[in-house]
């Protein structure tokens, strides 16, 4: 599923927060959106969602302009994971779930046979089908996580902006929901993710778009475009970028922890 933005700029008021953001994702994959906070992302995302309308510039999902869907129209091709949250109530995890299909049916109807078995197919494609019936209060923080992404499953959009999405997470918790995040690309579908963490890119992107004061400070290829003078200028920290096992893993070590050799 493909996504153009061109020359997007958006203001607050007189504050300008956005510069002439362009880039495009043509087929399935996984772009990671880095730079520290208060450049834009944010903003960025809900541009991308609809969510705000007063920008100039151009965003095309699927190749329409968004600006000329309806909400349940944009839904159907762009779909939004936050991060894990508790919610008022108690809900069950397929309760949560079947909150994805609510653009499938009218505002006074109810979810039928058709929405439970999207609930069910997505909660299957990432392996938590079995919690279907705990509360979501009761998940652990990745569980949780991976209850959010098949929410936006169950609701078919091809196209899934994901907001930190291991944020508080433990290290074995965010591996499992990247690598799960990264099989979704396998199948189809586009994922924008913003980060804080440069090894997160490097590891499971496909492209990378760094942002720094509401403009497209690099984009490409992880490979080329994170590097330690780029880490510098973004984060304002001395970083070395080290490649270990041949070059087929890159890592960002601090320059003052301990030396990379020390840790082979």
């Amino acid at each position: 599923m493909s996504i153009q933005v061109n020359r997007l700029q958006f203001s607050y008021r007189s504050k300008q927060v956005l510069h002439d953001i362009t880039f495009s994702l043509e087929q399935p994959s996984l772009l990671c959106l880095l730079g520290p906070n208060g450049v834009g992302k944010s903003t960025l995302f809900r541009c991308l969602l609809g969510l705000l309308t007063g920008y100039t510039g151009e965003i095309k999902a699927a190749g329409r302009d968004i600006r000329k869907l309806n909400p349940a129209q944009l839904a159907q091709l762009v779909a939004y994971v936050p991060q894990s949250h508790s919610p008022a109530f108690s809900y069950s995890v397929q309760d949560m779930v079947l909150m994805g299909t609510a653009s499938h049916f009218s505002l006074m109807a109810s979810p039928g046979r058709k929405e439970r078995q999207l609930a069910d197919e997505a909660m299957d494609r990432l392996g938590i089908l079995p919690l279907r019936e705990r509360s979501f209060l009761e998940l652990s923080g990745g569980e949780r996580q991976l209850v959010l992404i098949a929410r936006a499953l169950a609701q078919q959009a091809k196209i899934l902006l994901m907001d930190e999405p291991t944020a508080n997470l433990d290290y074995g918790n965010q591996l499992r929901v990247l690598q799960r995040v990264k099989e979704l690309t396998c199948s189809g579908y586009t994922v924008i993710q913003s980060t804080h963490n440069p090894d997160q890119a490097l590891l499971f992107a496909d492209q990378v778009l760094a942002m720094k004061e509401g403009r497209v400070f690099a984009w490409g290829s992880p490979g080329r475009v994170i590097d330690e003078s780029l880490l510098k200028e973004l984060y304002g920290v001395d970083i070395s970028l080290e490649r270990l096992y041949g070059g087929a893993v890159s890592v960002c070590i601090p320059k003052f922890a301990v030396p990379a050799e020390a840790l082979i």
